[in-house]
This record gives C-alpha cells, structure tokens and sequence, in this order.
C-alpha cells in the first residue's frame, strides 16, 4: 500500500441545487493532518444570517488509510479533469479540495469523470458518524419547522 503523506487533508463541498429557502442547504467535510474530520453544515443560503452548525469526529487510522488507497486507485491525485462544457443548471454540486506531498488537486463539481469518482464522495460522506448525520438532519427539519414565512 502506499504510504500516505503526513500532509494528507482534504475538503468535501456538497450544496442542494437551486430551491427556494427554507429548503436549501449545504455542508463541507473536512480532514486535515490527524484523524479528526469536521462537518460544517448551512441550514440555508450563506447571504442569509444563519447558523453554522459544526461537529468534529474521530476517523479511524484504518478508514483514513481505506480512504487513502481509493483515491489513488481512481486517480484523483490529477490535476487534469474533464470539465462539462453545457452542464445543466439547477441540480446539487460537489467537489473536492486535495493536499498530499504539498500538492493541491481540485475536483470541480462538473466534470465527465463524476460518476467514476462518486464512490470517493460516498466514502467521504460516511467519515461522518450516522448518529452526527441524524442530529444535523433533526436540526435542520426543526429550522424548516420555524421558518418564517414571509
């Protein structure tokens, strides 16, 4: 296996496609050096004044290696991706922010490689504890619930 870099972080986006407030939402996943990820997820749109809700979890030495492997295995350390020149509008977005041996690789969210790279995004996203993923979930139906309609 391939030894990973002590500078080995990365940073997730993941945003809902275009729809009217209360019913958009975004989040980042982010790991850097350690085995400790963070969630920062929005409940609405960033201009809006609204809370950021934050939670950290530990990663597995096992999990961050697994995580490691697949994404030299789907060769995402790369600079060159295929960027979707007619992309449709309106859907979600995500995309992904690399560092590893001092290099910075960025995964644009519309790319023709996505569906070979969906799989890093799935691995990525269960970093997160399911427990912490139905707090955020439960917190973000209590925002809908009280949000004011104007």
């Amino acid at each position: 296996m391939n030894k990973i870099p002590s500078d080995f972080s990365f940073k997730y986006r993941w945003c809902e496609g275009t729809v009217p407030p209360p019913h958009y939402y975004e989040y980042s996943i982010k790991f850097g050096t350690g085995l400790i990820g963070t969630i920062n997820f929005y409940p609405d749109y960033p201009q809006h004044d609204l809370p950021a809700w934050i939670e950290q979890f530990a990663v597995t030495a096992d999990a961050h290696a697994a995580l490691y492997l697949l994404m030299t295995e789907r060769d995402l350390f790369r600079q060159n991706w295929t960027e979707i020149q007619d992309a449709p509008v309106g859907g979600s977005l995500e995309w992904l922010d690399i560092t590893a041996d001092g290099v910075e690789y960025k995964i644009p969210s519309m790319i023709e490689e996505s569906p070979e790279i969906e799989s890093i995004y799935e691995a990525i996203r269960s970093l997160v504890p399911v427990e912490i993923w139905k707090h955020l979930i439960s917190q973000r139906e209590e925002f809908i619930r009280n949000y004011p309609i104007e």
